[in-house]
């Protein structure tokens, strides 16, 4: 077996096969091929684990146990396809075993027409799915072979300090590899901090911004922190925040006077975002959401390209399917909201009646669900009421799943009623609707904060969070950017909308609408140089250059809470939840305090759709999956 393991493994694909890894390659060759361990079938295994091992980047040295769990991969793979119906695309082309027959001469040609093979029949329903943060698959990120791999451990909401210092340093080496990858940054050099010590001239260097004991501004990466000072006349990219926590690349000098080690920047911007389907590619086109088997299981399971052509092809199939998200602060215990709610609901059930429109795929409603904290009989009462306009308007609320998703002032986060909850924020109690639970059943899903909700091949998360106020309040001031200050501060003062509880501005709409109904749009794409930028030569309101940049500050980060552990706590084993890598398809950052909006950035969609209830009118948004496109709807009370 060593001279045939040798010329597939070493020769022609460069990898070390270790003594486990051939004993395990000799008895799975030995079990599955017999007699015929050196046929062609038994060569074309060994290719096939070859390929994925490099694709999933495994490493040099091939292993006993590795080898083995990527062989049940394969054959849990293979047994998946044999199982699923297969229909072929192309009427002309009919298959042989492996082979392919040429319609002119009959002879068979292998691998002739790839845009022709089989698709796989997809069920739409079985790839629907509401996924918790506390139910979702997490995985380890192995920095050194840059690849995910299963968790060994289960996660708690009760890590020890480990779990702190590797949640940092997986954002860090998630971000730096991204940025490893992106074609514009290929020719810029990365230097560590510890190398810094003793040499001259210019460097790039990339880190987390922090602040040491003096409350003075550093950059830290996995190798140590140096105290940032900016030169003259730099001035960072003003398309992002910049909030202690975030990442940052920085070209400069190092300079050490005495016992001070200091960098001096020149340029600082933050690492751009990658596409979606990019970094889905560099990681093996990994399940991250656990669709496509047991999401807990022990294997990191990977989309096959056959039965991600199918999902795709089913979703532009699938028309006039949407999704409804409602506005943020549906608090129940005031009675205008549900003289709204009543009315919107109506408004849709003439349109479901009229029209024919199909009823939603599923309806999101954010919190808070109370405008004060309420002991919890109170706060139940508000669903209860909910539950009878549910029934009263059961024509469009059967069979559409319902979605609620918790804000900081519903239970049990207001037991301990603090600006910082920890994120993800969990469920809510099921006691609090067990009313509604009894009236749409299994349709009802009591979601974390944040939620997301995969269908077919795309992703939506939804994030009810005061993201614009705490990347403004944590937005460190960096010494060139002073002087600008007090426009910056205008600019904040025109585009809040609650101070101290009273409505002082409505948020400005990037839609174009009507009467309570406008078209779906397409968001507006901010990836281009003109469509971010927010200079002062730029015609864009102190409203649109606002939510560039909360949208760019997230994407670019890959998290939904780009912060220290001070200002926005999160659950150091959860974390993974939090981040946006890859980019989802969509993101509904329901934030009542940012103005509203609907942009795409890297083609990823982020959409606002502000407060529910602002001036008596009643805010929601529509987005069609089939199309990727958002509606903004109004409704006067």
């Amino acid at each position: 077996m060593r001279p045939v393991a040798y010329r597939i493994f070493s020769k022609k694909h460069g990898l070390n096969l270790k003594s486990t890894g051939l004993e395990t390659l000799t008895e799975i060759i030995g079990k599955n091929y017999g007699t015929e361990w050196r046929g062609a079938e038994a060569a074309k295994m060994m290719e096939e684990i070859c390929r994925l091992w490099k694709e999933q980047d495994m490493g040099v040295f091939v292993e006993g146990k590795p080898l083995q769990v990527l062989f049940d991969e394969i054959t849990a793979s293979k047994k998946a396809k044999e199982k699923a119906r297969v229909q072929i695309v192309s009427q002309s082309v009919e298959l042989v075993g492996e082979e392919e027959i040429d319609g002119l001469d009959g002879k068979p040609e292998v691998n002739m027409i790839r845009d022709t093979a089989p698709s796989v029949d997809v069920v739409w329903k079985e790839f629907f799915k509401v996924i918790s943060a506390f139910d979702q698959p997490l995985f380890h990120y192995n920095a050194r072979q840059q690849r995910f791999e299963k968790r060994k451990n289960k996660p708690t909401l009760f890590a020890n300090a480990q779990s702190a210092s590797n949640m940092f340093l997986t954002r860090y080496h998630l971000v730096y590899n991204r940025l490893l990858r992106n074609d514009d940054t290929t020719d810029l050099k990365i230097t560590s901090i510890r190398s810094l010590i003793g040499r001259q001239g210019e460097f790039s260097i990339f880190g987390m911004l922090s602040k040491n004991p003096e409350q003075k501004i550093c950059l830290q990466d996995d190798t140590g922190r140096i105290l940032l000072i900016l030169a003259a006349g730099c001035k960072p990219d003003p398309g992002v925040y910049y909030p202690e926590g975030s990442f940052v690349i920085c070209n400069g000098s190092y300079i050490k006077s005495g016992d001070a080690e200091v960098f001096v920047v020149v340029t600082m911007g933050p690492p751009v975002a990658e596409k979606r389907q990019e970094t889905i590619t560099a990681y093996g086109n990994i399940d991250y959401l656990g669709l496509h088997g047991n999401p807990h299981g022990s294997v990191v399971r990977r989309i096959e390209r056959q039965v991600e052509a199918s999902m795709l092809a089913e979703e532009k199939r699938l028309e006039n399917q949407k999704v409804i998200v409602f506005g943020g602060d549906m608090h129940l215990d005031n009675p205008m909201t549900l003289k709204a709610l009543q009315k919107v609901f109506s408004t849709l059930e003439t349109e479901f009646q009229a029209s024919g429109v199909k009823k939603p795929l599923a309806m999101v409603f954010s919190g808070d669900f109370t405008s004060q904290y309420q002991p919890p009989h109170l706060y139940k009462k508000g669903f209860d009421k909910l539950e009878e306009l549910f029934k009263e308007f059961s024509s469009i609320i059967t069979g559409v799943k319902i979605i609620f998703v918790p804000g900081q002032r519903d239970p049990w986060t207001n037991t301990f009623p603090t600006q910082n909850a920890v994120v993800p924020l969990q469920p809510l109690p099921a006691t609090m609707i067990n009313r509604i639970a009894r009236l749409c059943g299994e349709d009802v899903s009591m979601s974390s904060n944040p939620c997301r909700m995969a269908y077919l091949t795309q992703d939506m998360v939804f994030y009810r969070d005061g993201l614009s106020e705490r990347l403004r309040k944590c937005n460190l001031q960096l010494d060139s950017a002073n002087a600008d200050s007090d426009d910056e501060d205008e600019d904040e003062d025109e585009v809040m909308i609650n101070d101290g509880g009273n409505i002082v501005d409505e948020p400005e709409s990037s839609f174009d609408f009507g009467e309570g109904l406008s078209n779906f749009t397409r968001p507006v794409d901010i990836s281009t140089p003109m469509g971010s930028q927010v200079g002062p030569s730029n015609t864009l309101s102190a409203k649109e250059i606002e939510s560039r940049k909360i949208v760019r500050t997230i994407c670019d980060q890959g998290h939904l809470s780009p912060f220290n552990r001070h200002e926005r706590p999160v659950a150091w084993d959860y974390d993974e939840t939090l981040w946006l890598s890859p980019l989802p398809t969509i993101l509904f950052m329901i934030d009542t305090h940012a103005p509203k909006f609907s942009l795409r950035y890297e083609e990823c969609m982020v959409v606002n759709p502000g407060p529910f209830l602002n001036r008596k009118v009643a805010n929601w948004v529509e987005y069609d999956p089939a199309q990727k496109m958002v509606k903004e709807r109004q409704l006067h009370i």
